[in-house]
């Protein structure tokens, strides 16, 4: 053991704390002690390295355009290769690098696949492509004529002829005493020669003005395109904490929660170093092979740690602080053992092992018990586990936990479920009391009801009172039930208890009985 001595603060606090767990549950706060065996500030180093990658975002443009530097056609990933090669021997980008590192958070402790763009890398890279929609010849066949130098005649659509516009297609003509005519346009043929392509059907491709070829659009009549590549460095960083040169007492407690958590809570002191010379081993900086590169940013960090021992009914358990904020990571589940008695008793409570309610208050003898009892009967299990580990978490095993929430609920259940069969029974009856005055004596057929509509309406509502009543008689008897056992306990109730299947078996019910007295007053 080193001179180190852990805050007296923080241990005070710790012990207060589980005093105050214990406070209420069968143990006297004031027999636990707590004392240290084993105290130190351990050092461990750290290493946030990175590795430079580029992104290549690659457009393609018509012609011969050039952005950056012209390259030969397939020479792009041999210049990516030397564009990154270039990266890692540039000097002064690994100092931008590190600088942005040590902006980070913890001046880059733990930083690990943070990404860090570097755009004053950035490259272009121009290929130049022959055209494959002319195969470089400049044109293409025109896409109007289909190469044909002509085209149908859009007057006459390829027809040759109209109909005649002078007879409107009827080979005659009135003259002014209305008598008819022969038609001295077409002679009385109904049509005549169209005037844009005489007669030929085909006209002039006004498109490549008869070439049958037009400048080639993809290229734009160069006869190649260029792919432009544009390079843009980037960095990824990768954390190495060297938690290996650690004794095994501080690299169990630091594993608890996680190097990164501690210090991103300022548990560890850390503070950047010159990194090792070059020739040194690189083994001891947690590499997977020596290596001699020393880019990055080095650490040394130093966290406070102490091992423990709480003494609780003369029974011993360990306990393991780390962090300059005295940070509890390790005990043993004491909490477990103290309150095995009030866990079996809701366990038996739950099954039925005896007087429920007797056993529900010998349990709350334990607080732990009456505060768990006070979470779950307003129904939300997961809730009453989230305030028992705010409460009493130290030292509680989960298991635990989710043990004494289950049982308490299983047992409130269970001390209402008679009394919910006899509400279903009181309920039934008097739905089963409305239900026959309505039918059987004769008052449903004596109602003045303006036609049959308006009394099936009538009918269901009675269906409705008597459900709500028998539905009624279950919640109200759970919840006296349960109201008077919680009364015994010393704790208040306001929530009405859920029906459970009572409640569904007092619909259900309540439903047979008005569908039987409906059909045999319909008899």
């Amino acid at each position: 053991m080193s001179d180190y001595s852990y805050p007296e603060e923080l241990l005070k606090k710790t012990e207060k704390r589980i005093r105050s767990q214990l406070h209420g549950n069968g143990v006297d706060p004031k027999t636990v002690t707590l004392t240290i065996k084993n105290q130190e500030i351990s050092e461990f180093t750290a290493r946030t390295s990175y590795d430079i990658d580029c992104i290549v975002d690659t457009k393609t443009a018509p012609g011969k355009v050039t952005t950056g530097t012209l390259i030969e056609q397939g020479q792009m990933q041999s210049e990516i290769t030397k564009a990154k090669e270039s990266f890692m021997d540039d000097s002064s980008l690994t100092d931008t690098i590190e600088a942005y590192i040590k902006k980070m958070p913890l001046e880059g402790f733990g930083a690990h696949k943070e990404k860090i763009t570097l755009s004053q890398t950035q490259r272009a890279f121009t290929e130049h492509h022959t055209c494959g929609s002319c195969n470089g010849q400049k044109q293409a066949k025109c896409h109007t004529c289909h190469g044909k130098a002509r085209m149908n005649c859009t007057l006459c659509n390829g027809m040759g002829d109209l109909p005649c516009m002078t007879c409107g297609g009827q080979g005659q003509t009135r003259d002014q005493e209305g008598n008819q005519k022969l038609c001295m346009t077409c002679q009385g043929r109904r049509r005549s020669f169209c005037t844009q392509c005489q007669g030929q059907k085909l006209v002039t491709c006004h498109t490549c003005h008869a070439k049958g070829m037009v400048t080639c659009r993809t290229c734009n009549g160069e006869g190649a395109s260029s792919q432009i590549s544009t390079l843009t460095g980037f960095a990824i960083t990768k954390a190495h904490i060297n938690v290996q040169e650690l004794d095994p007492h501080p690299k169990r407690l630091l594993s608890k929660i996680g190097v990164e958590k501690l210090a991103a809570a300022k548990h560890i002191d850390v503070t950047t170093i010159e990194p090792p010379r070059a020739e040194e081993d690189k083994s001891a900086w947690y590499e997977d092979a020596p290596t001699h590169d020393t880019s990055g940013v080095y650490y040394m960090a130093a966290i406070p740690w102490a091992i423990g021992e709480i003494i609780i009914n003369k029974t011993p358990y360990e306990i393991g602080f780390v962090g300059n904020k005295g940070a509890v990571v390790d005990t043993k589940y004491f909490m477990d053992d103290v309150l095995k008695k009030p866990r079996n008793l809701l366990k038996q409570a739950a099954r039925g092992d005896g007087f429920v309610a007797g056993l529900l208050k010998e349990a709350c003898e334990y607080r732990v018990s009456r505060e768990t009892l006070e979470a779950v009967v307003q129904g939300h299990k997961k809730r009453a586990m989230q305030s028992l580990m705010k409460t009493h978490g130290l030292g509680f095993s989960k298991p635990a936990v989710k043990d004494f929430v289950l049982n308490a609920f299983q047992a409130l259940k269970r001390v209402t479920r008679r009394p919910r069969y006899i509400g279903l029974g009181i309920g039934l009856s008097i739905a089963a009391a409305l239900f026959y005055t309505w039918f059987g004596m004769d008052i449903r057929s004596a109602t003045d009801a303006q036609s049959d509509k308006a009394r099936y309406i009538v009918d269901f509502i009675i269906l409705i009172i008597g459900s709500v009543i028998s539905f009624a008689g279950v919640k109200t008897a759970g919840f006296m039930a349960l109201k008077s056992v919680m009364a015994d306990i010393g704790l208040p109730i306001k929530q009405i208890p859920a029906a459970g299947t009572a409640g569904m078996y007092a619909v259900l019910g309540s439903l047979i009985l008005w569908g039987g007295l409906f059909w045999f007053s319909a008899l």
